[in-house]
């Protein structure tokens, strides 16, 4: 079987397996449950083809999405540019003389331009219609439209990029000392690049040379960011390399072989590159490969993004076209800087901790209300009945109404680092510098327990009869009376403590420089796991609501969740664009443990680790590969693994949508 079909008869089997093993997903319980959870996961949280186009019969030179993302072009060795539509309806056909180099959609949708080696550019409408010719001395290697879709570029072996108006007039040529082999427009309209044989050069459109990017070999595609502030450009030296518009290296993107072509997502927080390594890679601005797209057995000639960023297409001598889902498994992005956060027990909302603020949020995405703080909110906690809620800061503890009042105030000698609530919201514990302290919710302090270094995290038994700290090398477990029942040691600073559900266990989360680890243990002291980090300090840990699974975050930019034997069932890369490898703060799952949160320097993530969800998510995309329009030339065996696709899917319903953030 094709290593492109592979992947896809995977997700068949494991959808028609799930479904074999019971009528109903509710019946599944336990080990069972969880392994399969973690198998979908795993299968619909990689790189996932969405669509495999395999009706040609020449090598794909060149890939765009339409504006509106409906539908895209293709270009290559058949001497033919052509608009397909998503599910493989072959729309319309471009012809040229000779083979198809470039491709790309006018702004406002309603036009094409190819590039080829016959030495045309031609202009088209959608519908098919030549609309004008325009010439070169050699080979058309690169097209591209302005902004205004008023003008066009184009970049030719005979040494030349001519701007020309749509009307066919040359408003300037470009003079070269190679082949121009790439093209771009500012998105402004007011400048572009070129690239050539070691040099990109960046040019206003009255032909003044305004800034040059040395490179050591052919540069063989170059782009803009949205905000037209820095570039992209692909050489055949193996690498992409981003640059500021003054000339500026910014970060250097490797492949194995040569950079064939570079695409910036329309927010500009991505880069997405394509190799003659076979191999399609989407990076973050500062450089951190995000995810890498296999499966073409030859050249990865084109790339392109879809207008909404969330699916890709790639093109190969190959004679292949793919299309990918690049949406991961978070279902939300929160950017903004948060300390902290917590899920309210009945699951409605979360609450996060960040500068100056608290902020109540709805799981779906809504901001509801925002508490106001002279200090940064470094610890959060909800009472029971989720109607209020505690924040601590800067030598301060709060208590709040979810309507925003603010019922209390309890004064401390240092910044309060944790707080939690007891299980009946009688009672609240805090942790400071040497301190933990028991309040009353009527603003009496009950009683302090002595410690000798800072304590940076404390938590509440289920029955509320005892509790845990974390300090310097230990975590204690304390009756609420004051007696220190047993300490748990460990190498390192103790970060943060939790109590199983059912209140049997403790797990406690440290580092030691750069080797962390989370420990399971009896509440008698006894060790039941190690759960190692490697490289990595553990930075928050974890119960799910059934006891069966714990969470932790990382400095190393990741959450893992693992099975109470210590193996890791899934790690989380939570991607910050702001900061390489920043750490994971703080994690927290829903109280129905379907959902958990993951907090960085830079944004919240909210995460989906239900069964029903993952399945749904896998049968979306195996739908569009099972409806594949018979325009296409699809071999037998395709066929087949198409009806055994639409059989496994039946009946699980569509995914829910995912919701944006909205601010208020």
């Amino acid at each position: 079987m094709d290593a492109e079909l592979f992947d896809l008869e995977e997700q068949v089997a494991m959808v028609a397996k799930a479904k074999e093993w019971t009528k109903s997903l509710e019946d599944l319980q336990g080990d069972t449950r969880l392994e399969l959870v973690s198998t979908v996961f795993r299968a619909t949280d990689i790189p996932r083809q969405k669509n495999i186009f395999q009706g040609y019969k020449e090598s794909v030179y060149s890939v765009a999405f339409s504006p509106d993302g409906k539908s895209f072009l293709t270009g290559g060795a058949d001497n033919t540019a052509k608009l397909w539509s998503l599910d493989g309806k072959l729309l319309q056909t471009f012809p040229h003389k000779r083979l198809v180099n470039s491709v790309a959609f006018s702004p406002n949708g309603e036009m094409i331009m190819t590039g080829s080696s016959d030495h045309t550019a031609k202009l088209w409408n959608t519908k098919g219609r030549l609309l004008a010719s325009f010439s070169h001395a050699d080979q058309v290697y690169s097209v591209a439209f302005s902004p205004d879709s008023k003008s066009f570029l184009t970049g030719s072996a005979d040494r030349t990029a001519n701007l020309w108006n749509i009307d066919g007039r040359v408003l300037h040529t470009f003079v070269h000392e190679n082949s121009v082999n790439t093209v771009a427009f500012s998105p402004d309209g007011k400048k572009l690049l070129t690239g050539e044989l070691k040099i990109a050069k960046l040019w206003n459109i009255d032909g003044i040379l305004l800034q040059t990017f040395i490179d050591k070999d052919y540069v063989r595609s170059v782009a803009f960011s949205p905000d037209g502030n820095t570039i992209i450009t692909g050489s055949a030296d193996y690498k992409a390399k981003l640059w500021n518009i003054n000339g500026r290296l910014l970060q250097t993107l490797n492949h194995q072989h040569e950079v064939y072509r570079v695409a910036f997502s329309s927010n500009g927080e991505t880069i997405l590159t394509g190799s003659r390594d076979g191999t399609a890679k989407l990076w973050n601005i500062y450089g951190r490969l995000l995810q890498t797209f296999k499966g073409h057995q030859a050249h990865v000639k084109s790339v392109a993004f879809s207008p909404d960023s969330k699916t890709i297409l790639t093109g190969s001598i190959d004679e292949t076209v793919k299309l990918w889902n690049i949406s991961r498994r978070s279902l939300q992005t929160f950017p903004y800087q948060i300390s902290t956060v917590v899920f309210s027990p009945d699951g409605k909302t979360f609450l996060t901790g960040e500068k100056k603020a608290a902020k109540l949020w709805s799981v779906g995405g809504s901001l509801l209300k925002i508490f106001p703080h002279d200090y940064a909110v470094t610890s959060v906690a909800f009472s029971r009945d989720s109607k209020t809620f505690l924040t601590g800061g800067d030598k301060f503890a709060k208590l709040w109404s979810v309507d925003g009042s603010l019922l209390k105030t309890f004064p401390h000698d240092y910044s309060v680092d944790s707080i939690t609530f007891s299980p009946d919201g009688k009672t609240f514990l805090t942790g400071e510098v040497k301190a933990a302290k028991l309040w009353s919710i009527d603003g009496s302090l009950l009683k302090i327990f002595a410690h000798d270094y800072a304590v940076n995290s404390v938590a509440f038994s289920p029955d509320g009869k005892t509790f845990l700290t974390g300090e310097d090398k230990f975590a204690k477990l304390w009756s609420i009376d004051g007696n220190l029942l047993k300490t748990f040691a460990h190498d390192y600073d103790v970060i943060s403590v939790a109590f199983s559900p059912d209140g049997e266990t403790v797990l406690t989360g440290s580092h030691k420089n750069k080797d962390g680890t989370a420990k399971l243990w009896k509440l008698d002291g006894s060790l039941l796991q190690t759960f190692k980090m490697f490289q990595d300090i553990v930075t928050s840990v974890a119960f799910s609501p059934d006891g069966e699974t714990i969470l932790t975050g990382s400095t190393g930019g990741t959450a893992k969740l693992w099975k109470l034997d210590g193996r890791i069932l899934q790690t989380f890369l939570h991607q910050d664009s702001v900061n390489i490898g920043s750490s994971v703060k703080n994690v927290a799952f829903s109280p129905d443990g379907k959902r958990f949160i993951t907090v960085s320097e830079n944004n919240l993530k909210l995460w989906d680790l239900d069964l029903e969800y993952s399945l749904s998510a896998m049968c979306d995309h195996l739908h569009d590969f099972a409806s594949l329009s018979n325009d296409l030339n699809i071999p037998e065996e395709s066929r087949n693994l198409r009806q055994r696709a639409k059989k496994a899917c039946e009946g699980i319903p569509a995914p829910l949508s995912t919701l944006s953030l909205t601010r208020r």
